[in-house]
């Protein structure tokens, strides 16, 4: 092993053109890092071909070719960092140039790191996934063991999934009371009952739009909200009793857990003023 210089102990000038001369036993030294041997096992033909990367025959050359834009985005991935710093890795290390199928030259350092994001969103485009997994299960076949086991992350999630809060379950109760006791007035042809839905429709998209809701608006929504759902489930009650229909089973449902929802709502706030539940017995 050859010794190392430490460059407070001399006054010579680095060979900074080694690189350059010594070109194989670099290479063959970055084969044998744990970043060579990912290089050495992903397709890279294969992945640009399922990409469909073509070379611009119009102004200059792009700095990094088909192969060189996957593996940068391989890079990003591998190091998780920023752009603007997976541009400073890339412009002192060697390794990682390698692995981008590029050599920058020592006074000419790559400075736009703008150039990532541009890479990122031209693959995007152009991305096939199925095609992508293909090519990556070929390559990577001889490294698979146990092929007959399928292994599945037990985490799951619901991605429609809001946050809850009382006053989103209130309004969807409203809204529901609503679009019923409208459809009824139709198939019955009796007049549609007033109410303030309208205003509260506006009302309600004001308040939704707002970031940051303070406890005295929260508190002014909710108290209109119940007073809202109240009017409306005893309508709809009104039009059950004097109208004989026939009610379906999610119908009849939906409207017991509206009501189970409006009583437990109406007791955890406090208006200081009782909300009659007669027509919600």
């Amino acid at each position: 092993m050859s010794k190392i210089l430490r460059i407070s102990e001399f006054q010579h000038k680095l060979p900074l053109n080694i690189i350059n001369e010594d070109f194989n036993v670099f290479y063959e030294q970055f084969l044998k890092s744990d970043l060579g041997k990912i290089y050495l096992a992903t397709p890279f033909s294969e992945l640009s071909q399922s990409f469909q990367l073509k070379a611009c025959k119009k102004g200059p050359d792009c700095i990094f070719s088909a192969k060189g834009k996957i593996a940068l985005m391989m890079l990003k991935n591998y190091y998780g960092c920023s752009d603007a710093k997976l541009i400073e890795l890339l412009n002192g290390n060697v390794y990682m140039q390698y692995f981008c199928d590029i050599v920058l030259p020592l006074d000419s350092p790559l400075t736009n790191f703008k150039i990532v994001s541009q890479i990122r969103m031209e693959l995007a485009k152009k991305l096939d996934v199925r095609k992508v997994q293909e090519a990556l299960a070929k390559s990577w076949r001889p490294y698979m063991n146990d092929l007959d086991k399928v292994l599945i992350d037990a985490t799951c999630y619901e991605s429609e999934l809001r946050f809850p809060t009382n006053q989103k379950l209130l309004w969807e109760c409203i809204v529901w009371n609503y679009k019923q006791m409208k459809s009824l007035c139709g198939i019955l042809k009796i007049k549609l009952p007033r109410t303030k839905y309208i205003d509260w429709c506006k009302r309600y998209n004001q308040y939704s739009r707002k970031r940051k809701k303070t406890a005295k608006q929260r508190t002014k929504t909710t108290r209109g909200l119940l007073k809202l759902l109240y009017k409306l489930n005893g309508e709809l009650s009104k039009i059950e009793n004097q109208h004989s229909f026939e009610q379906t089973t999610k119908y009849t449902k939906q409207r017991g857990t509206i009501r189970l929802i409006y009583q437990q709502q109406s007791k955890i706030f406090t208006t200081g003023k009782a909300f009659p539940i007669e027509l919600l017995a």
